[in-house]
């Protein structure tokens, strides 16, 4: 994981709902990611997931939060990989995160940090050796820390899968904006298969 330390933000936006604090939240957000500190590859995939969910950039529609919608840590949007099933068919990602401290997913997530899960559904297990990964690219508005978090095999789903990965982030206590990116390879019938995952992206409270 790679990380770094911006300054702080003078407000911190509360997040009552998407829709309704974007202009203060994701003005402070697109404050904090073009700072001349942020890695490039970062500032890339942070600045087109604030793209996303505003709806800025080519014309397309940002995503809107149902009204009363439940507050889960899921990220916002379904994402999906064509050609991965048995190397055929589509696979539908499931990505999640959980805030610490909390015993799962293994080996543990500590206090004031975020774990980071997915699982390609439909797949088989990982393969042994990958040759794609899975990144999330994060940032917390509350203390201005910034990073990149590599999920990795930890045993989940071993035996049987579906695929699944995860990585514990050090965001610190706040409100964290992350954008999840990549793919992984699974180990099908007929060998090895790139599943590479569409992008989504999502805001979590820790701690």
């Amino acid at each position: 994981m790679t990380a770094a330390v911006l300054p702080s933000a003078s407000a911190t936006p509360s997040l009552d709902s998407l829709n309704a604090a974007s202009p203060n939240l994701y003005g402070t957000l697109r404050t904090m990611v073009n700072s001349p500190n942020v890695p490039e590859d970062v500032k890339e995939k942070l600045n087109k997931g604030i793209d996303f969910l505003t709806g800025e950039g080519q014309g397309k529609p940002g995503f809107l939060v149902p009204e009363n919608a439940p507050k889960i840590n899921q990220f916002l949007v379904p994402t999906m990989a064509d050609k991965c099933i048995g190397g055929e068919s589509r696979s539908i990602g499931l990505a999640t995160s959980v805030p610490g401290p909390s015993p799962l997913p293994l080996p543990g997530v500590p206090a004031d940090q975020l774990g980071f899960i997915f699982t390609g559904l439909g797949t088989k297990p990982l393969a042994k050796q990958q040759s794609t990964e899975m990144n999330v690219y994060w940032i917390n508005i509350a203390n201005a820390r910034v990073g990149k978090t590599t999920l990795t095999n930890n045993g989940i789903n071993a035996e049987s899968g579906p695929a699944a990965v995860n990585a514990t982030a050090d965001t610190g206590k706040g409100l964290v904006f992350a954008v999840l990116s990549g793919g992984i390879t699974v180990d099908e019938k007929d060998g090895p298969v790139n599943c590479n995952y569409t992008p989504t992206a999502g805001i979590f409270p820790v701690g």
